[in-house]
C-alpha cells in the first residue's frame, strides 16, 4: 500500500505559552477511507452520476480525511472545492484570517450578495456557534460594504444567515444530498438559484439596464459605468423629465367619440379595428398597457416643414410647428415621447419597426436604445429603391432605414421565407422526376443527385426586391410619401400570426392598415391630419373591391371598423347625444369623475362637485338655484356647472347666491369651442367643433355631362374649406369618385392647396335616370360635412 506523509499544523494555546508544534505523520492510503459510509460512497461512483455529484463525493473525502481538524490551509483548501462544487470556483477569492473577516470573499462586490465561511464545528448546531461567534459581526449593517448573507459550511453541512436568523430553505447536509434525499436537494437548488452564477447574471444584466437604459442608475457609483467602454455613456432620452415625458407634452385624457361605423354590409358583426383622428401622443396614452402586438410607424423624417406638412390643414400646421421650432433636439424630444409610449402598448412579444431616412435615423436609433435597450436591437434594414432626381455633387439617396426593437427577448418571429419566383424555379429547377415533381438532377461521379425547390428563401436585411410606388403603379392613391404594400406585407408577415393587433399611429395614407386587413389582422390606424384620416377610411373600404398590391386572403373582412375622434369633438354630435351619455363624456372631457350624488350633481373633481347642464338648451337660473341647495343640504362648500351658454340673468343669480363666506360658492365653466391656436387650446387639447356647410349646385352641360358647383359651401370654425370630394352614385355610404390631387405643382388655382380643385367639377353620367350625388367637405380645422341631392340626369340633344 502506498503511504502518503501528511502534515498537520496545531497551535498549543496555554496561559503561559503559546507553541506552535509540527508534527508529521505517515498514514495508509486506505485510512482516508476508514469509515463505513465514505467506502459506501466509493462503490456508489462506478454508477453514472451527475458531475456535481462525483465533485460532492470527492469533497467529501477530503473532509473525512482532515479528521475534524481544519487548518487555516485546510480551511482555504475546502473552501475552495466548495466553491467548485457549487460553480463558483473563479468567482471567489481568499481572505486574510481576521476573526470578523470570511474565508472567501467575491470578486464583484455587486453580483454576489454573500461571503464564505468555513468550521470545523461539527453539526448544525456547530454551524449557528460559528455564526455567532464570527459571522454575524460580519453582517452588522451599519458597517458600509458588508453583505446581506453569509454561508456558513464544515464541508458536511450548509447554513445561510441573514442578519436577523437564519434561512432554513437553504440548511444542506451534504450526506443526505448524495443519499438522494429529496429535501436536501430541494434545499440545495434553491442555494444555486438564488446565489449561484445564474442568479449573477440577471443582476449583471439589471444593472445593464440601470446604466442603459432609460433612467439614470439609483445607486450613485454605477452613474460613471459604461456600456461601451470608451464610448460615451447612454443617459436619459432627449426630453426625459422624470414623468414619463408627461410634464414637458401635457395631454387629457379625452374620451374617443365614433363618428362612422364600416361592417361591411353586415358581413361581419365586430367592430374592433379603429381609424382615430386626433394627437397619436394623447391617443396611445389612451390606450391600455401591452394591447399591441406589432407597430410600424412613418414618422417625419425631419428633412424640412414644407415636405412633411403635406396638407396645410390647421392640425399638421400646428404639429409640425411645434416639432421643428427648436430643431432636432426638439425633433427627437417630441418623437421620444411617442417612442415612450409605444413600447408600454408592445405586448411583451411585440416589436416595432421605425421608418426613417438619412436625416435623422442615425439619432433616433440612439434613442431608441436608451429607451427600448441596446440588447433588444433586431436590425437595422436597408429599402433600397430607385426613382427620378440625379445628384450632381454626391451619391444618389436611394435607400431608407428602417429600425427594428423588440420589447423583450420573447418577441414573436414567423420564420419568414420570400417566396421564390417563377422566373427562379424555371431557371433552376427546369426538370422533373419520375413522379412528375419539379426538381433540378445531377449526376456526380456515376451518382444521381436530385433536388428538389425549397419554400422560399432566407430574407437579408438589404432589401432591393420591393420597387417604390410609382406613378404607373396600380396600387398608387397618390399620397407623396405612400410605401409599398409590399413592403408592409414583409414586415407584418414576419412579426405578427393572423389575429393579431397591427398598429401604425402615423398612418397617413394607411397602406399599413390596408395589409393588415389583407392578411386578417386587428389593427388601429391614427393621425393628426383629418384629411389623412379620410383617404385611410376611404381606402378601407376599396380593400376586397380594388384588385391593387397585396392580394387579400379571404374574400370578405372578418373585422368591422370604426372612425373615432380623439380631443377634437364635433358640436352637434355630442349635443345630440342621450342625456346620461352626454353627462359621461363631458365629465371625461374635463377629467372629473362621475359620480350621482343627488339630483343635480353628476361628479367630482377634486375637492368640487359637478353639475353638467343640459346639452339642447342654456343654463338656466331654476338649474343654478337647484343646485345650489343641494350643495347647501350636503354641506358641500365648492361646485362647478358645466354648460353651453348662459345669459346675464343666469350671472346676477349666482352672484346673488354669494352673500356669506358659509354658503356653497358655484363656479360656470363654459363648454366651448377653442382656437386651435390659443394657449388655452394647448392646455387643454380638447375642442368643439361647428359643422361646416355643404352646398350643391348644377346644371347640365350637354348629353349626359353636368357641371357640379360647391363653391356656396362654407366653414364655420373661423376657417375655409381644405378639401372637396363627390360621389356620384351614393347609396348610404360615402364613395368618392374623384381622385385627390395631392401634387402642389398640379395645384390649378395656384392658392398652393391643389385638395380643394375639385370644388367646381364635370361629371358625365353612364345613363339617363335618378341619381343620389353626395358632397363631402373638410375644412382647416378638421370638421367635417356631407350633403346630398337627387339629380335626374336627362339626356340633352347636342
Amino acid at each position: 500500500m502506498k503511504q502518503i506523509i501528511s502534515t498537520f499544523c496545531v497551535y498549543l494555546k496555554t496561559p503561559e505559552l503559546k507553541t506552535k508544534i509540527k508534527i508529521t505523520k505517515t498514514i495508509n492510503q486506505a485510512d482516508t477511507l476508514i469509515d463505513r459510509s465514505t467506502i459506501e460512497r466509493t462503490s456508489m461512483t462506478k454508477r453514472t452520476k451527475p458531475p456535481r455529484l462525483t465533485q460532492l463525493e470527492e469533497f467529501l473525502r477530503k473532509v473525512d480525511a482532515c479528521k475534524g481538524k481544519f487548518s487555516a490551509r485546510k480551511k482555504e483548501e475546502l473552501g475552495k472545492h466548495f466553491l467548485e462544487v457549487a460553480g463558483l470556483k473563479d468567482e471567489f477569492v481568499a481572505c486574510k484570517p481576521h476573526k470578523e473577516s470570511p474565508d472567501f470573499e467575491p470578486r464583484s462586490e455587486d453580483l454576489y450578495p454573500w461571503a464564505l465561511f468555513v468550521t470545523d464545528k461539527k453539526g448544525v448546531e456547530g454551524l449557528r456557534e460559528e455564526y455567532d461567534y464570527r459571522a454575524s459581526s460580519y453582517l452588522h449593517p451599519e458597517q458600509i460594504g458588508k453583505k446581506d448573507y453569509v454561508v456558513v459550511t464544515n464541508g458536511k453541512e450548509l447554513c445561510v444567515f441573514d442578519f436577523k436568523h437564519e434561512v432554513a430553505k437553504y440548511t444542506v447536509d451534504f450526506d443526505d444530498l448524495l443519499d438522494g434525499d429529496k429535501g436536501a436537494n430541494k434545499n440545495w437548488q434553491a442555494f444555486l438559484a438564488d446565489f449561484g452564477v445564474e442568479s449573477a447574471k440577471g443582476k449583471k444584466k439589471q444593472r445593464r439596464k440601470d446604466v442603459t437604459i432609460y433612467t439614470e442608475p439609483k445607486d450613485e457609483r454605477l452613474s460613471a459605468v459604461k456600456r461601451f467602454g470608451h464610448q460615451p455613456e447612454f443617459k436619459k432620452p432627449i426630453g426625459w423629465d422624470n414623468k414619463n415625458f408627461r410634464e414637458i407634452f401635457k395631454t387629457k385624457n379625452l374620451p374617443f367619440l365614433p363618428t362612422e361605423e364600416f361592417d361591411w354590409d353586415g358581413a361581419t358583426q365586430e367592430i374592433t379595428n379603429r381609424i382615430v383622428w386626433g394627437d397619436n401622443l394623447a391617443v396611445m396614452r389612451a390606450l391600455p398597457d401591452e394591447s399591441i402586438d406589432l407597430i410600424y410607424i412613418d414618422p417625419p423624417f425631419f428633412s424640412g416643414r414644407d415636405y412633411n406638412c403635406i396638407f396645410g390643414d390647421d392640425n399638421e400646421t400646428r404639429t409640425f410647428s411645434d416639432i421643428w421650432d427648436g430643431g432636432l433636439p426638439t425633433y427627437l424630444a417630441w418623437l421620444n415621447a411617442r417612442l415612450w409610449e409605444m413600447k408600454r402598448l408592445l405586448k411583451p412579444t411585440g416589436s416595432l419597426f421605425v421608418h426613417l431616412d438619412w436625416h435623422a435615423c442615425h439619432y433616433v436609433k440612439c434613442e431608441l436604445d436608451k429607451i427600448f435597450g441596446y440588447e433588444n436591437f433586431v436590425n437595422e434594414i436597408v429599402w433600397c429603391y430607385a426613382t427620378s432626381g440625379k445628384a450632381r455633387t454626391r451619391f444618389n439617396n436611394k435607400h431608407d432605414i428602417l429600425l427594428s426593437f423588440s420589447k423583450t427577448k420573447k418577441f414573436f418571429w414567423s420564420n419568414y421565407r420570400i417566396p421564390v419566383s417563377e422566373k427562379y424555379l424555371n431557371s433552376h429547377y427546369n426538370q422533373v422526376d419520375e413522379e412528375g415533381n419539379r426538381c433540378r438532377i445531377r449526376v456526380d461521379a456515376g451518382k444521381k443527385r436530385i433536388y428538389y425547390p425549397e419554400k422560399g428563401m432566407t430574407c437579408n436585411d438589404w432589401w432591393i426586391d420591393i420597387p417604390y410606388v410609382n406613378s404607373q403603379s396600380d396600387e398608387r392613391i397618390g399620397y407623396p410619401t405612400q410605401k409599398p404594400e409590399k413592403l408592409l406585407e414583409r414586415i407584418i408577415k414576419a412579426c405578427s400570426n393572423e389575429g393579431d393587433v397591427v398598429a401604425d399611429f402615423f398612418c397617413g395614407g394607411g397602406t399599413t392598415v390596408a395589409v393588415a386587413e389583407k392578411l386578417n389582422r386587428k389593427w388601429i390606424a391614427c393621425d393628426v391630419s383629418r384629411i389623412a384620416v379620410s383617404v385611410t377610411r376611404d381606402r378601407l373600404q376599396e380593400v376586397y373591391s380594388k384588385k391593387a398590391g397585396v392580394e387579400p386572403r379571404q374574400e370578405r373582412a372578418s373585422y368591422g371598423f370604426a372612425v373615432e375622434n380623439h380631443g377634437a369633438y364635433e358640436r352637434a354630435q355630442v349635443r345630440n347625444m342621450e342625456t346620461e351619455a352626454y353627462k359621461k363624456f363631458i365629465l371625461q372631457c374635463y377629467e372629473a369623475h362621475e359620480q350621482k350624488v343627488g339630483k343635480n350633481i353628476h361628479g367630482k373633481k377634486g375637492d368640487k362637485v359637478i353639475c353638467v347642464a343640459p346639452a339642447e338648451a342654456k343654463l338656466t337660473r331654476e338649474l343654478v338655484e337647484d343646485f345650489h341647495f343641494e350643495l347647501d343640504d350636503k354641506k358641500m362648500r365648492n361646485g362647478i356647472i358645466l354648460a353651453w351658454g348662459w345669459d346675464k340673468e343666469v350671472e346676477r343669480c349666482v352672484q346673488e347666491l354669494r352673500t356669506s363666506e358659509h354658503t356653497p360658492d358655484i363656479q360656470l365653466i363654459q363648454v366651448k369651442l377653442v382656437d386651435i391656436d390659443s394657449h388655452e387650446f394647448k392646455e387643454d387639447n380638447i375642442r368643439f367643433l361647428n359643422k361646416p356647410v355643404a352646398v350643391i349646385r348644377y346644371k347640365l352641360k350637354q348629353g349626359l355631362k353636368y357641371i357640379f358647383d360647391a363653391t356656396a359651401s362654407q366653414g364655420r370654425n373661423d376657417t375655409d374649406i381644405h378639401c372637396y370630394q363627390w360621389d356620384f352614385n351614393y347609396k348610404g355610404r360615402f364613395k368618392p369618385m374623384t381622385r385627390r390631387n395631392f401634387d402642389r405643382s398640379k395645384d390649378k388655382d395656384g392658392d398652393d392647396n391643389p385638395l380643394n380643385d375639385s370644388r367646381v367639377i364635370e361629371h358625365a353620367f353612364s345613363k339617363e335616370g335618378k341619381y343620389k350625388v353626395a358632397l363631402r367637405i373638410i375644412d382647416k380645422s378638421g370638421a367635417e360635412a356631407t350633403c346630398e341631392e337627387e339629380v335626374e340626369v336627362i339626356k340633352k340633344a347636342a
